[in-house]
């Protein structure tokens, strides 16, 4: 696994288990959205031990006193800090798509990039696609698309460098799609932080993933 502490700030896309909607006939028929997405931004050498991470959601979000602060089930922003990707929900990996230049993440820098995040677009509840809390064919907005979306822009900030230049963002997510196949057929040899791997095959599609994972699943039983 790729070291997560660098002397800038890494770049992550975070993957989340989502239970059964993660397997089988769902995850075939979900696609991108069999997972939760999100962006995670790790510590860098000597610096808090503080994960960042960003998304999107419409499911139940409760606030200290246990109250569900989203009875609407509308798509809101959150932001969450962690001391370790293993505290993160039902983490099930992450892909290293970047770094923060150096300077960046310096005390307080948080609540800008909390800031940057923000003005990534909401999913529009009108859209229909795979929300967090739905089982059936809803929103073709959804955390997928914010995280797509965030990546975007992050490409066109001048404060970070992500591992391709031009970024290819439909190979990028197919990649990250992979990912987290593989680490749902082995969780056990397979590492949970892996690198985007510029040229290495990454054009598969997401029918090729389908395929890949189709065909791990034949293998396993």
């Amino acid at each position: 696994m790729p070291s997560l502490r660098t002397s800038e700030p890494s770049i992550l896309i975070g993957l989340q288990y989502r239970g059964h909607l993660s397997l089988g006939e769902h995850r075939a028929r979900l696609g991108f959205a069999a997972y939760h997405w999100s962006i995670v931004i790790t510590p860098a050498t000597g610096a808090r031990s503080e994960f960042h991470r960003f998304d999107v959601t419409d499911g139940i979000v409760l606030d200290d006193a246990g109250t569900d602060v989203n009875p609407d089930r509308d798509w809101i922003f959150r932001r969450q800090t962690s001391s370790s990707l293993l505290e993160i929900t039902r983490y099930l990996g992450a892909v290293r798509v970047g770094k923060i230049c150096a300077g960046r993440m310096v005390e307080g820098e948080e609540e800008e990039l909390m800031r940057f995040f923000e003005t990534v677009p909401l999913p529009r509840r009108e859209s229909a696609g795979e929300g967090e809390g739905e089982e059936e064919e809803g929103p073709k907005e959804n955390c997928v698309t914010w995280a797509r979306s965030a990546l975007k822009a992050l490409d066109a900030a001048a404060w970070c460098r992500l591992a391709e230049q031009p970024l290819d963002l439909d190979a990028l997510m197919e990649f990250a799609l992979r990912h987290g196949d593989t680490r749902i057929g082995d969780l056990v040899t397979t590492p949970d932080v892996v690198d985007y791997a510029r040229g290495e095959n990454k054009r598969g599609g997401a029918v090729g993933a389908l395929v890949g994972y189709v065909k791990r699943l034949r293998g396993s039983s």
